[in-house]
């Protein structure tokens, strides 16, 4: 994975779900925890989250990583692939067998805490694969 990728990611995980930052911490150099600090103290964190369904479809959001509570809208979407961009920079892809998730938004975008809570299982298993 590219350098600024996982600053991004930890950045990300840093802000919205503080255990799976933890878990990918002893895998990122010093330098990039030092910018990835810097990256999730910024506003301009904006990630996006596409998730492809069983159908082939894709849906394409805005992540919340400040909000730890959501709503539900009943849209109970099949995943089996999602991935997270920061300015057309990939951070992750994670493909996976296929699920029913009820998506957990926050206003008009998705609760990052409570998205990564339903796959952590699946992030946590990324992570340990992580290099």
């Amino acid at each position: 994975m590219k350098t600024s990728s996982s600053r991004h990611l930890y950045a990300l995980f840093k802000a919205s779900n503080p255990d799976l930052a933890e878990a990918l911490k002893p895998k990122i150099a010093k330098h990039d925890l030092v910018a990835a600090n810097i990256i999730s103290s910024s506003s301009n964190l904006k990630p996006e989250l596409v998730i492809t369904t069983i159908q082939n479809s894709r849906h394409s959001f805005q992540l919340d990583f400040h909000s730890k509570t959501y709503t539900s809208k009943g849209n109970w979407l099949w995943v089996n692939q999602f991935d997270i961009s920061i300015s057309d920079n990939n951070i992750l892809t994670l493909i996976m067998n296929p699920r029913i998730v009820d998506i957990p938004y926050h206003g008009e975008n998705i609760c990052a805490f409570w998205f990564f809570k339903n796959f952590y299982s699946e992030i946590i298993e990324y992570i340990e694969n992580y290099s």
